[in-house]
């Protein structure tokens, strides 16, 4: 990845915050990964094929998926279902509007969502690195994670 990419990607999520819920992120120094990553309460994942491969998360809290759905659902009756499809549709949201930098071969699966934290979501078999973009949106920190070729 070049940082062209990565600023894509930065661009996508300031954009996607300030127009859905009004309120700027804060992006931070982007960090190649060097070692096990803990995922936050809620991941969410998405792999990448065609002329690119790879995956992407978004890894937050559930405090911070569930204001973003209070926001976008306006309503306060926010189950943990509600939650999986916002981290999972938030996820599909910023890696759908990458792709329109990256063209219609930038191929992305459906988003599979992981409850709970874990050590590490591995990407094996990349050529490039791992990129962590940590987060600031309110007070919630998240990260979203990138390893394409």
């Amino acid at each position: 990845m070049k940082t062209e990419d990565i600023k894509i990607f930065c661009d996508v999520v300031s954009n996607y915050f300030q127009e859905v819920t009004s309120v700027p992120v804060e992006i931070g120094v982007p960090y190649i990964r060097t070692e096990n990553f803990e995922t936050l309460s809620l991941t969410g994942a998405i792999g990448i094929s065609g002329v690119r491969r790879g995956c992407l998360f978004i890894t937050a809290t559930d405090s911070m998926i569930k204001e973003l759905a209070q926001i976008i659902l306006m309503s306060d009756d926010v189950d943990d279902i509600t939650m999986y499809d916002m981290v999972g549709e938030l996820t599909n949201t910023i890696a759908g509007n990458v792709r329109q930098s990256f063209g219609p071969e930038f191929d992305i699966s459906i988003p599979i969502i992981i409850k709970g934290k874990h050590i590490d979501i591995i990407m094996q078999k990349l050529k490039t690195p791992v990129y962590i973009i940590p987060i600031i949106w309110k007070e919630h920190k998240f990260f979203l994670n990138i390893g394409i070729d």
